[in-house]
């Protein structure tokens, strides 16, 4: 494996056409100079080897390409150990809405594009860092959106708003009297998050909905985390995802105590409910 310097950021480009390859490069180095260095292959069996000896920090793929078009170098990418995370940019005249559900967390490039365009978005990706940090942090958003959606729902309020928050370390106990756990599995990545929330929440959410009267806090607190699972899924786009699986919403707090991860507060009117959400170090 070529080893790589901190210094620069590794790009690779694939792209069977010569002069849409060279101008590719030739844009990236005049904005990015030394920052970065470029590996170019000329078609996706050239890819395919190339990205067997080495990780790179972006890829830039054409789809139409001989002997192996994109979409199967993609895939290879994906199932490559060095660059199973990398992004991946498509540049093609057939970027379209099909592609993108066929695609996930794949970014596209139409062409003709113009190269601020080009710069921009590989500068975003060199920034967002690998596709497990992308999707951890979609998650997250829409968790969090999520949840205070179901709160307006669930409390008739309005004022539901984020609290301060706080850094859980590895080894310390979360602090509730109910938890619904989920993991969230997304091709290799995976993600915990869990609703926490005590005797007082609860017996808040129970008073406003009927429906929930005979229901015991752990029945509700689960409940809950399937409710806003559904909405987490929907939010982020992977509701369809074949490559998505979940394990059953667990009720036991203690596996959350070797994992270390943000402790969000959702608060309204009789309401104090934690977001756990798993960060990876």
């Amino acid at each position: 494996m070529l080893l790589q310097s901190k210094n620069h950021k590794w790009v690779l480009v694939v792209e069977d056409d010569l002069d849409m390859r060279e101008s590719i490069c030739e844009i990236l180095r005049d904005h990015f100079k030394k920052d970065i260095k470029i590996v170019e292959a000329k078609d996706g069996v050239d890819a395919t080897t190339k990205i067997n000896h080495q990780a790179f920090h972006c890829i830039l793929t054409d789809l139409n390409m001989p002997k192996k078009e994109g979409g199967a170098f993609i895939q290879s990418a994906r199932q490559n150990s060095f660059n199973e995370t990398t992004p991946i940019i498509i540049v093609s005249g057939a970027a379209t809405h099909e592609i993108e559900k066929e695609y996930k967390f794949v970014n596209f490039l139409a062409k003709p594009f113009k190269a601020e365009q080009l710069v921009e978005m590989v500068e975003n990706q060199l920034k967002l860092g690998t596709t497990e940090k992308m999707v951890s942090a979609n998650v997250l958003n829409s968790l969090v959106s999520s949840t205070m959606s179901f709160l307006k729902g669930s409390v008739a309020s309005q004022d539901v708003r984020i609290g301060t928050t706080s850094l859980k370390q590895k080894g310390t106990r979360v602090d509730s009297d109910f938890a619904a756990v989920i993991t969230l599995k997304v091709g290799k990545v995976s993600n915990t998050f869990s609703i926490l929330c005590d005797q007082a929440t609860l017996d808040t959410i129970k008073s406003n909905s009927p429906g929930l009267k005979n229901k015991s806090g752990d029945e509700i607190c689960r409940s809950m985390g399937f409710v806003i699972l559904r909405h987490v899924l929907s939010e982020s786009g992977m509701i369809e995802s074949n490559n998505l699986s979940t394990n059953d919403v667990s009720g036991d707090q203690n596996i959350l105590s070797d994992k270390t991860g943000l402790l969000i507060p959702v608060i309204a009117e009789g309401i104090n409910i934690h977001i756990f959400a798993t960060t990876k170090q």
